[in-house]
């Protein structure tokens, strides 16, 4: 779909499975100028990504197990619904996720992590800090991730998984 001045809008594709990907683009009169929103195949949002102003995303999971990535160099929100994967590559910026489901239970969230940066639990240990009743996990100076209501203790190994830089593949 365009608008009156020729830009495309809207553009909506179709997957083989039913399940369809919805870009709107070119928003005026927003908080954000553009939006990527995911459908299951029964039309039930999986996910939601609107890109701010800024170039800064806010991504949001309205069903479990989703995998939502981190875009290079912005600070960008994330909000969990239960056992989500989300993806930091090296250079991510500073980035903040909402609900996380800390701890080994049923729905647990995950952080994948380049290794590049921190390999492996004990590790990524030293890398936390409590701010209030927050986690601020530093991995260099232009990249943190800071775990809004996590204290540092409830997060286990099963939350984090280190992967080579070269294998991420989402």
């Amino acid at each position: 779909m365009f608008n009156a001045a020729g830009l495309l809008t809207s553009e909506t594709q179709l997957h083989a499975d039913l399940t369809k990907d919805v870009f709107l683009s070119n928003l005026t009169g927003r908080s954000y100028v553009a939006e990527h929103n995911s459908y299951d195949g029964n039309g039930e949002l999986e996910f939601a990504n609107q890109t701010n102003l800024d170039g800064s995303h806010i991504q949001t999971a309205y069903q479990i197990g989703q995998t939502l990535v981190s875009t290079a160099g912005e600070a960008d929100t994330f909000k969990s619904y239960a056992a989500d994967t989300f993806v930091f590559i090296s250079g991510f910026g500073r980035d903040t996720v909402t609900k996380f489901h800390a701890g080994s239970g049923n729905g647990h969230d995950t952080l994948w992590l380049d290794s590049a940066q921190v390999s492996n639990f004990v590790e990524i240990q030293s890398h936390m800090t409590a701010i209030g009743s927050d986690t601020l996990v530093s991995l260099s100076p232009a990249d943190s991730i800071l775990l809004k209501n996590v204290q540092i203790a409830s997060l286990k190994l099963e939350n984090f998984h280190f992967i080579d830089h070269g294998l991420f593949h989402v």
